[in-house]
């Protein structure tokens, strides 16, 4: 009885030391066989906020207006704008939003009230100042721009807008040819969180007349407090970040684009004339965080001329000049409320 009762306090104990202590549970069974797939993101850290909405305004000071009445003829007449300023806004928003896809699809619109004094004295022929001191100049604009990642690395951006130009954009003389296109590709590499470049192509206004140029992305961020955001060669900045809530930008941006002029007739044919107009800013920027996605944006620096001529006809060249000037550098600023992105 004394033996049985050993052999029935011992079996659970026999059973255990048979056990395989090496085998483990087989986790995968509970997970998806297939790899899970990595994209590259459109940021890199302490990256200037993205705008979805802006409100801002522009104001640009007291200049000289050189003006030669066509490509070749000697710069004779000379106005003086007193200012150029007007209202901006922008909207921009994702339609499109996951790991393998964002599209985004945005407007914006620019106003330009210039306030040009003649000069003493009959000239001829006369630049048209009071056509552009009584008409503002206005720019509208649809937008669309898609960033699609290949891998954790390779990635394509791909930009399309179109543009309404003109000094009277609801008048009868205007058309089709107020319209311009514009575009960039941009094939790119991320190497990392903090750098992505990329090289492209971009059909332009920017300068005032259609170009077509090379494009080199490129944002760096080399540390906790600085860090560069570049587009050559539309616009090029070296950021300092002050805190995660405050940053300032230094260099510049080219600004432009070619404007309709509905009831001004000059040149071959007294045909409708066009305003080239194209500036490059050189400027320090600052951003600030109000309050949540709420953020101020003030900008100050100088207007130089990039072109401000005045042509017979759609998308000109020198030889279809009506005026060409040369203008002075300005100080200008712009200051702006943004809703950004999370």
């Amino acid at each position: 009885m004394k033996k049985l009762l050993a052999v029935c306090c011992c079996w659970p104990l026999l059973a255990l030391a048979q056990t395989d202590s090496t085998d483990t549970e087989d986790f995968s069974k509970y997970t998806d066989a297939a790899e899970v797939r990595r994209f590259a993101t459109q940021k890199v850290l302490n990256l200037s906020a993205s705008k979805l909405i802006s409100v801002s305004y522009e104001f640009q000071g007291s200049n000289s207006v050189d003006v030669a009445p066509g490509a070749d003829a000697a710069f004779s007449r000379f106005y003086q704008m007193k200012q150029a300023q007007g209202p901006r806004l922008l909207a921009n928003f994702p339609i499109v939003s996951n790991d393998r896809i964002i599209v985004n699809l945005g407007g914006q619109y620019w106003g330009t009230a210039f306030s040009l004094q003649q000069p003493r004295g009959s000239i001829s022929p006369a630049f048209p100042d009071g056509y552009f001191n009584d008409y503002m100049h206005h720019s509208m604009g649809i937008t669309t721009s898609v960033f699609k990642p290949f891998n954790e690395k390779n990635f394509l951006i791909a930009q399309l807008g179109a543009d309404f130009n003109a000094a009277r954009p609801f008048s009868s003389g205007s058309s089709a040819k107020a319209v311009t296109v514009s575009g960039t590709v941009i094939y790119g590499w991320k190497t990392s969180e903090r750098n992505m470049w990329g090289i492209g192509f971009s059909r332009t206004y920017r300068m005032g007349r259609l170009i077509h140029v090379p494009v080199l992305l490129w944002n760096k961020t080399f540390n906790d407090r600085w860090g560069m955001e570049l587009i050559l060669p539309a616009k090029g900045f070296v950021r300092r970040n002050i805190s995660s809530r405050n940053l300032l930008l230094l260099g510049y941006e080219l600004e432009g684009n070619q404007y309709l002029l509905p009831g001004l007739t000059g040149g071959a044919g007294n045909s409708t004339l066009f305003l080239q107009r194209g500036e490059i800013k050189p400027r320090l920027q600052w951003e600030r965080q109000l309050k949540n996605f709420i953020w101020l944006t003030a900008q100050a620096g100088v207007r130089v001329n990039g072109r401000f001529v005045l042509t017979d006809r759609y998308a000109g060249n020198d030889q279809h000049e009506v005026f060409r000037t040369q203008l002075g550098v300005p100080f200008y600023f712009n200051i702006g409320i943004n809703l950004v992105s999370p």
